[in-house]
């Protein structure tokens, strides 16, 4: 059948196809939570990893810089996605990427009013693996049969 083979100390493991996919939509996942986070962790920081204040004064050099690493890591991030599949599931996670996400990070004026928000929200939501609104198709891959039911009508 279609069995993948991973070589283990005491022997091998047999995973499924099935269980392949669902690996690798998890690692997508997760990483599209790690962009998320590190994104907002630049965005008012030059320290990535340190939560800066809101308030913080910045040149508008360094937030050009910045700005320019958050987008280097959304684009790194869609190349990766590629190695995850074709899946419908990947391709909706990239969808949120080069939208929604990418809206929310491209103007500073937009992420202080309505991105940090937002990206807290879907980020928090993928972790949870909980659809939490009718819009971003990553989130839709949660949506239980009473959510789509409701969202349809």
């Amino acid at each position: 059948g279609n069995y993948v083979l991973a070589s283990c100390d005491e022997g091998t493991l047999a995973t499924s196809n099935m269980d392949t996919q669902k690996i690798k939509l998890a690692t997508a996942r997760s990483r599209l939570v790690q962009v998320i986070n590190f994104a907002q962790d630049m965005k008012y920081s030059n320290t990535p990893g340190k939560r800066p204040s809101f308030y913080s004064s910045s040149s508008s050099s360094s937030s050009r810089s910045r700005n320019e690493v958050i987008q280097t890591n959304i684009l790194r991030l869609c190349q990766e996605f590629v190695q995850y599949g074709d899946s419908k599931h990947v391709k909706a996670l990239e969808q949120d990427l080069t939208g929604q996400i990418s809206e929310a990070l491209s103007r500073d004026d937009w992420y202080n009013r309505w991105g940090r928000h937002y990206l807290y929200s879907l980020a928090r939501a993928h972790v949870l693996q909980q659809c939490t609104n009718f819009k971003d198709p990553g989130l839709q891959i949660y949506a239980t049969d009473k959510f789509s039911i409701v969202r349809n009508e």
